[in-house]
């Protein structure tokens, strides 16, 4: 199995230069995440565990294979989330307000209550409207 090296290395570092951008955009570039934000971070900080437990059992194809496979798992989950998250900023769908609008969440986590706008301009991330790019990315 040549590949497995490489799927081991990428559930590896994969999860870890996703949370290290995330991390940068909060502490660097002052965006505080919301609460879809997180979720997408606690799928990263399960994968980074199964990922080394791969590594661990490398000697032992099958279970490196099935730790590997997990972690790949988990980068999906926060994909999904992901894809969920930007349906949610563009407004193609609505989001679950009713789980992301609880203050004493985020006050317990230590940032700034969002600024929700107005019905025609809702505030999401850190209290930021998404930026488009020329390309429509976020």
């Amino acid at each position: 199995m040549k590949s497995l090296p490489l799927a081991r290395a990428l559930a590896l570092i994969f999860p870890l230069a996703m949370l290290g951008g995330a991390y940068a955009f909060q502490f660097l570039g002052g965006l505080h995440p919301c609460e879809m934000c997180w979720w997408q971070r606690y799928a990263h900080f399960a994968a980074i565990p199964l990922a080394l437990i791969a590594y661990a059992l490398r000697g032992r194809a099958c279970f490196s294979a099935l730790f590997t496979g997990l972690a790949g798992l988990a980068i999906g989950i926060s994909g999904g989330i992901g894809l969920f998250h930007a349906g949610v900023e563009y407004g193609w769908w609505q989001g679950l307000d009713r789980l992301l609008d609880q203050p004493d969440r985020r006050q317990s986590r230590g940032y700034p209550q969002p600024d929700h706008g107005d019905a025609d301009h809702p505030m999401r991330c850190g209290g930021l409207e998404p930026v488009r790019h020329f390309d429509g990315g976020l």
